[in-house]
């Protein structure tokens, strides 16, 4: 296998940064990665998958197997971005909290598009809009149900905690009023 340094080149320009920056992001020396990036040095399989790892890419793509630039896997570590990897793991486990998430950031991609705009789209596109806008309604009213039933849920705890208090302080004001009277009467 023979790396492609035109590669490597064509995946930083996309990802519109100079050399340095490449070389900072790779935690290696400028003149090394330059060396990388105009073929006067070859490097390991575990540095080119290091490059195509941080890149986005794959090494498949750097070693010219592959036309395909976009990598269909990502490596996330705990230690790159630990509120990410967190997200990422709260959806691996929570299907629902994943199609809540999704449907968020298709809304948000796309918050509003007018009444004309909708006539001119293609239908299967409008169509698709209209089953995202919907499923995002549904999402954010069960989202609400839940919140209000956690709110009802913590109001009742409160009333019961609140109940159990008055009466723990009756008790004991009757313990002491008790007490007084023995107190009194040993006197």
């Amino acid at each position: 296998m023979q790396f492609k340094c035109e590669r490597l080149k064509k995946i930083r320009e996309s990802l519109g940064i100079n050399k340095a920056e490449a070389a900072r992001r790779l935690n290696m020396s400028a003149m090394g990665y330059g060396r990388y990036e105009n073929g006067q040095r070859e490097p390991s399989f575990q540095t080119v998958s290091f490059i195509a790892q941080v890149f986005g890419t794959s090494s498949d793509y750097l070693y010219g197997i592959t036309d395909i630039e976009k990598t269909e896997s990502i490596t996330l570590t705990s230690d790159e971005n630990p509120k990410f990897y967190e997200l990422v793991n709260l959806c691996v486990n929570n299907k629902d909290l994943c199609d809540r998430l999704i449907a968020y950031s298709i809304r948000f991609k796309n918050p509003y598009v007018d009444k004309k705009e909708q006539m001119n789209m293609d239908p299967t596109e409008r169509k698709k809009l209209v089953e995202t806008r919907i499923k995002w309604t549904l999402l954010a009213e069960e989202d609400h149900k839940r919140r209000m039933n956690g709110i009802k849920r913590r109001e009742e705890e409160y009333k019961k905690e609140k109940a159990e208090l008055k009466k723990q302080l009756a008790e004991q004001q009757a313990l002491i009023e008790k007490l007084q009277k023995e107190l009194e009467a040993k006197k």
